[in-house]
């Protein structure tokens, strides 16, 4: 399945239902397993968590951020599941495209006024905070 183009500093969602041999969704033996093949990055043997337990058997979930890892091209996803005697595999693929940041985005913004200047204190997608002074538009 194609998950679209995407842009360093975004988030990629990978998702996955497991099926048995019938392909009806069941719940497999342990969290499944990602392999992430891309341009610059290889992110191999991560488990991805259960999004719905109660309601979604079977569905797991994950959001892969793209950060400085990762360079423009196509990426290729393989899913490994266990379910009783049932080997599943399953494969994505996405494109990274020019532009984003490998920072990310803003997510949260603070302005300070100080007597000798203003200030901007922000938080990124990725977790950095980085800071401003003097903003102007």
């Amino acid at each position: 399945m194609f998950r679209g183009n995407v842009q360093l500093g975004q988030e990629v969602v990978l998702g996955l239902q497991c099926v048995n041999a019938s392909g009806v969704p069941v719940r497999p033996d342990s969290a499944p397993v990602i392999d992430v093949y891309a341009p610059g990055h290889v992110v191999a043997g991560k488990k991805i968590p259960i999004m719905d337990k109660a309601d979604a058997t079977g569905y797991f979930q994950y959001g892969l951020f793209l950060d400085l890892k990762f360079s423009e091209g196509p990426a290729i996803v393989t899913y490994r599941y266990t379910a009783g005697a049932f080997e599943g595999f399953e494969e994505d693929t996405f494109d990274i495209v020019p532009g984003g940041h490998p920072d990310g985005s803003v997510i949260s913004l603070s302005w300070f006024h100080r007597p000798h200047a203003n200030f901007l204190v922000a938080q990124l997608t990725s977790g950095k905070l980085v800071k401003g002074r003097n903003p102007s538009l």
